[in-house]
């Protein structure tokens, strides 16, 4: 009936038993308000970073029909102890393609640089662009990686989900703007309309805030031990 006895019972359930005994370490690791670190995660050192974020539509009216739509690629270029943030916007339903490319021309000069992502999102949508718009990118998927999938490996959070913002604002991170995707979307939709770059800027912003919370996740499993 509580969190404390889920931590402590030994109960029969059909659930696998390696899943349960995440359960209960997710239900510890809440009562404690504490991390708990299940292995280290072997994530190597680059002189180059990149933590990127895909902001996309539902399917939308287009002149080719109902489709998906990205309009926002954002980059956090980390590099000698510097971080750069650049966004690749497209500004109409016409504009993806132009974003993709300038997005892997920047990116065809780190051949060797780790991509940061945080879940499936930005992989699945980058092969599905490539191939939608005729453009190589399998060269960026071979250095994606997942740091949602270290998490899951590597640490318990005391937090309800595994969401990026919740484990951000656990390890300190705010963001400054919107609270979900779905409010970019919202927001990227009325500036079709509007032409109203106050929107725009909104957007790109909630999109750094993302790629910086990333960041923030990736240094903190780098010290776990």
């Amino acid at each position: 009936y509580t969190v404390e006895q889920l931590a402590e019972t030994a109960i029969e359930t059909d659930i696998p038993p390696a899943i349960f005994d995440k359960i209960k370490l997710c239900a510890r690791a809440w009562i404690e308000k504490t991390p708990i670190v299940l292995s280290r995660p072997k994530i190597s050192q680059s002189k180059v970073e990149f933590f990127v974020d895909f902001e996309g539509t539902d399917e939308q009216e287009t002149p080719e029909g109902m489709m998906k739509f990205d309009y926002l690629i954002g980059l956090l270029h980390c590099e000698d102890a510097t971080a750069a943030f650049i966004p690749f916007v497209s500004e109409s339903l016409l504009g993806e393609k132009e974003m993709l490319e300038r997005f892997v021309q920047y990116m065809r000069a780190y051949p060797n640089a780790a991509i940061y992502h945080y879940g499936p999102y930005e992989r699945t949508h980058l092969r599905e662009l490539g191939k939608k718009h005729d453009i190589i990118v399998e060269p960026l998927l071979k250095n994606m990686i997942d740091t949602l999938s270290i998490v899951k490996r590597c640490v318990v959070f005391p937090t309800i989900s595994m969401s990026l913002k919740e484990i951000g604002r656990f390890l300190g991170f705010k963001w400054r703007a919107m609270a979900s995707a779905q409010d970019s979307i919202v927001s990227y939709l009325r500036f079709l309309e509007t032409k109203d770059r106050k929107l725009l800027n909104t957007i790109i912003d909630y999109n750094e805030d993302d790629v910086r919370a990333t960041k923030i996740v990736k240094d903190y499993l780098m010290t776990l031990k």
